[in-house]
């Protein structure tokens, strides 16, 4: 918080991912609160109280990630299943936004809670786009990038198999996830004209791609080389 001391305001980044249930070998999503929307409320929470008793202005947004509805598999799931998506990811918002509505007493509209969809509209997609584009270009010019983004392939293995109901391939959801999380930083840092932007997100290593610079090549840092900060939240 000290680039916030100096008179500026804090705005606070939580990305979430949405609440997901695993059936046998289908992943669904429901409208509940996920573990990770949790760790973010509590991170929040805290963040707020921080802010308060340091007279430091804060904006807090948890945002959850309602960005999977373009894959294949999960829209076929999805229908099979008779679940809309977006309606899911907007029932989650709901129920978290309850739980945030009771702390308003003590710490007023410091927290709220929004969709990727509500706030970057169909930018946030767009960018990601480009962006897998760009690491699939990068990937042929950087050993480093490309053996981090095979090993993270393979330790994400089962994980990205639940999600796609095969096998990934060609680093599919690797490629992506990292390309989102660099277009959750490429956005961030465009529409932050004021004030400090923090980033705070529940223990993945896709979070080194909100600093893809520090790593790799400066390119995929797109039009800015600043660093983001970025806290970790814990799950209890």
């Amino acid at each position: 918080m000290s680039h916030a001391i100096f008179g500026a305001s804090l705005n606070v980044t939580i990305p979430v991912c949405p609440d997901y249930t695993q059936t046998g070998q289908v992943r669904l999503i429901t409208g509940g609160i996920s573990r990770e929307m949790t760790a973010g409320l509590e991170s929040a929470k805290a963040l707020a109280y921080a802010s308060q008793a340091a007279g430091i202005p804060a904006n807090i947004h948890i945002l959850i990630a309602d960005t999977e509805m373009d894959i294949p598999e999960v829209e076929q799931s999805c229908s099979q299943a008779g679940i809309d998506y977006l309606q899911m990811c907007n029932l989650s918002r709901e129920n978290l936004a309850g739980q945030i509505n009771m702390l308003e007493e003590e710490l007023g509209s410091m927290i709220r809670v929004e969709t990727f969809t509500s706030v970057f509209g169909d930018g946030f997609n767009q960018m990601q786009k480009e962006l897998e584009q760009m690491y699939r270009e990068q990937l042929q010019l950087d050993p480093k990038l490309d053996a981090f983004i095979t090993k993270l392939s393979q330790q994400r293995a089962a994980k990205h198999a639940h999600i796609l109901g095969r096998g990934e391939q060609d680093n599919e959801l690797t490629i992506r996830y990292a390309s989102q999380y660099n277009a959750l930083r490429e956005l961030l840092l465009a529409g932050n004209q004021n004030g400090s932007q923090l980033v705070v997100n529940y223990p993945t290593p896709n979070k080194l791609f909100l600093n893809p610079q520090q790593k790799f090549a400066k390119e995929l840092a797109g039009s800015s080389t600043q660093v983001l900060p970025v806290l970790g939240s814990l799950f209890k």
